[in-house]
């Protein structure tokens, strides 16, 4: 009877029991008795194990792959955004230049050049300084 209790106590030792033992015995260590391989545990792992842990994996698989696609996301509107941002400056910068051409060209004096020019000498600036008419 003792010998049918040690194989059953053995064989209540579970995948992480002997993964536990596998990995805190040390290097210098031997078990004579029982020596653990990885391919001892390997042969241990069964299907109803990988079935419990299906759930767990394929939560964290789609955990990853939701993140992953996240994050190419953000990074795509990213670029998007600082594309636009340089459209922006482009156009002001192009609407500054634009204004300031246009009051230049707007200026009286601008204006006579460009009538003497033409050869069109009817306009020309008064010579007596401007006054207010009194309501």
């Amino acid at each position: 009877m003792s010998r049918n209790n040690d194989n059953k106590k053995k064989k209540r030792i579970t995948i992480i029991g002997r993964f536990k033992q596998f990995i805190l015995r040390g290097e210098n260590e031997r078990e004579d008795s029982e020596e653990l391989k990885l391919r001892e545990l390997i042969s241990q792992l069964s299907w109803q194990w990988l079935l419990r842990q299906l759930p767990l994996m394929t939560s964290l698989f789609l955990f990853a792959f939701l993140s992953i696609t996240a994050r190419y996301a953000a990074q795509t509107k990213d670029v998007r955004i600082n594309e636009l941002e340089s459209d922006i400056d482009d156009y002001r910068n192009r609407v500054l230049t634009r204004s300031s051409e246009l009051t230049e060209r707007k200026r009286q004096s601008k204006i006579e050049e460009a009538l003497k020019a033409m050869g069109d000498s009817t306009l020309t600036a008064t010579s007596e300084a401007p006054f207010l008419i009194p309501k």
